[in-house]
């Protein structure tokens, strides 16, 4: 297929081949015990607002500090990055909610994963394809489901992409 021919399909393309619909937190997922309501994503712009608590007595810069590059590293986190904060950061989250989880919707190809991360790496990391978290969540797949995630995520990404040898020392950007 020639450049033009792809130009002309990603034209005619009614969503993004990769993005998040809904990244939710759990104190608990047995029961399930939501720290806060989930927080949802649409295609195109999505503004990151930070507000704090003006009774706050901390000297903050306003908008620092209010979990903006938390929220982002969870989206990563779900997008199958090994962490999702700083090694300190991540010990007290874990320390905070040793029982806690991040899930995601995360739509590929116009096909929605309920994705399941728990912040504690003992558990396992779950994923479904054509569910949602709620469902996810009632049902939970097997323990290896997350790879099949990640390889439709990773081929979706990279299908096309030369790979191979371009970091330093032939290495590839798999």
């Amino acid at each position: 297929m020639s450049d033009f021919q792809k130009r002309d399909l990603a034209l005619r393309r009614s969503e993004p081949r990769v993005w998040i619909g809904k990244l939710a937190l759990f104190e608990c997922i047995d029961p399930v015990t939501p720290i806060r309501d989930p927080i949802k994503f649409h295609t195109g712009l999505n503004i990151v607002w930070g507000v704090e608590n003006e009774a706050n007595d901390e000297k903050f810069e306003p908008g620092h500090g209010v979990g903006k590059t938390t929220l982002c590293r969870l989206i990563r986190y779900c997008l199958g990055e090994p962490t999702y904060g700083q090694s300190h950061a991540a010990r007290e989250i874990v320390n905070t909610f040793p029982e806690g989880h991040v899930a995601a919707e995360v739509y590929i190809d116009g096909r929605r994963w309920a994705v399941l991360r728990p912040f504690n790496k003992t558990r396992a990391d779950r994923a479904q394809a054509d569910a949602a978290i709620a469902q996810l969540l009632a049902n939970p797949p097997l323990k290896g489901s997350f790879r099949e995630y990640q390889e439709k995520l990773a081929f979706t990404c990279l299908a096309g992409l030369k790979t191979e040898g371009v970091l330093t020392g032939g290495a590839s950007i798999d």
